[in-house]
C-alpha cells in the first residue's frame, strides 16, 4: 500500500500517510488546507470542508485537483501502460 489515510471523527482529523523509501510519512496539508495524494495526482481533499460537511467546497476542490495538469499526466501515463494501446 503506497498510502492511506486515516479520518478520526472524534478528533475531526485526517491523516494521509505515504511510503517512502520504506517508511510511511504524514503528508502535510498545503497553504489552502488541502492534503494531495502523491500516488493519485489529483486527488485533492480539503480537510475543514470535510468536517464541515461542506460538499460543494468538497467537490469544487476535487474538480480543481482533475483539472490539473499531474493529473492529465497521470491519465496519460496510465492510457500508455494499457493493453492494445
Amino acid at each position: 500500500m503506497q498510502e492511506y489515510l486515516v479520518a478520526q471523527a472524534y478528533e475531526q482529523r485526517v491523516d494521509w500517510f505515504v511510503l517512502r523509501e520504506g517508511v510511511y510519512e504524514a503528508l502535510q496539508l498545503d497553504s489552502e488546507g488541502i492534503l494531495r495524494s502523491e500516488v493519485f495526482p489529483g486527488l485533492w481533499l480539503p480537510v475543514d470542508a470535510l468536517w464541515a460537511g461542506d460538499l460543494a467546497t468538497m467537490l469544487m476542490v476535487l474538480q480543481h485537483g482533475l483539472a490539473s495538469p499531474d493529473h492529465a499526466a497521470f491519465v496519460a501515463a496510465l492510457r500508455e501502460r494499457l493493453p492494445g494501446q
